[in-house]
């Protein structure tokens, strides 16, 4: 994990958007690694967090809520996030609202990147 270590275990979920304006969720199980503006950004995160119904929460089934609001979702899986949702083109539930211009931009397409590793994330704009 880069950063602070006030998040050093703890299990952040942080959003991005890609270059096409899809939005993902990152989750670090306590380990990935989080971009530096993600960390002076981490109260904006978890405030989109809290926004979403997981009625799965604690379960891996809760990639299929975030996947039903129409959401990419990548899990951090050892040395690298690995997709594990992709969003259900039939959403009802808008996401552009999380848009924000504080989230982090890729210059790739989440659809077509399975794993993101932190080399790919250190230069996030």
């Amino acid at each position: 994990m880069s950063g602070s270590d006030n998040l050093q275990g703890i299990d952040l979920d942080w959003f991005a958007k890609d270059c096409s304006g899809n939005v993902a969720l990152f989750a670090t199980a306590g380990e990935g690694f989080i971009p530096q503006h993600v960390l002076s950004t981490h109260e904006l995160h978890e405030q989109v967090s809290q926004a979403f119904v997981t009625p799965n929460w604690g379960s891996k089934l809760v990639w299929s809520d975030y996947a039903n609001a129409g959401l990419y979702v990548y899990d951090w899986s050892g040395n690298s996030y690995k997709l594990v949702a992709v969003p259900n083109k039939a959403s009802a539930t808008p996401v552009q609202s999380l848009a924000h211009e504080a989230l982090p931009k890729f210059a790739f397409t989440f659809a077509l990147t399975p794993s993101i590793t932190a080399n790919m994330l250190a230069n996030v704009a």
